[in-house]
């Protein structure tokens, strides 16, 4: 089994709700699987996660930027694995739509979506 899932994402700039630039569907490096959660190489039952996050964020004058990234990740099958390679895939996509969101605005101070969601839901 694979010790490497695939991500991919997009971002777009609309105006008025048409799309006026855009990224394209780009692909990720190999995104690696948590080491707890891999399957061993003798095999076994296996799981598939996939999680898809986006952020839409409104830029004044009609205009506004989405950011959407998905990964699919396999695992073991154990309530664990899935656990962990769940909450490692919202970081990883977390991680990527906020420098997404950086790289397209020039704003590297704000964080749109937690890079911990669990920790965001503790603080309220």
């Amino acid at each position: 089994m694979a010790d490497y899932g695939t991500g991919n994402g997009t971002v777009e700039e609309r105006f008025r709700g048409r799309t006026v630039k855009e990224s394209g569907d780009r692909v990720s490096d190999p995104v690696p699987v948590p080491e707890e959660a891999r399957v061993p190489a003798t095999g076994g039952p296996t799981a598939i996660v996939e999680r898809n996050l986006g952020v839409t964020l409104n830029l004044g004058s009609y205009r506004s930027l989405r950011a959407d990234w998905k990964v699919t990740l396999p695992c073991k099958l154990s309530k664990e694995a899935i656990e962990k390679t769940a909450k490692f895939a919202d970081d990883w996509c977390a991680a990527r739509i906020n420098q997404d969101v950086a790289d397209w605005t020039g704003d590297t101070a704000i964080k749109y979506l937690p890079e911990d969601p669990d920790a965001a839901k503790k603080k309220r």
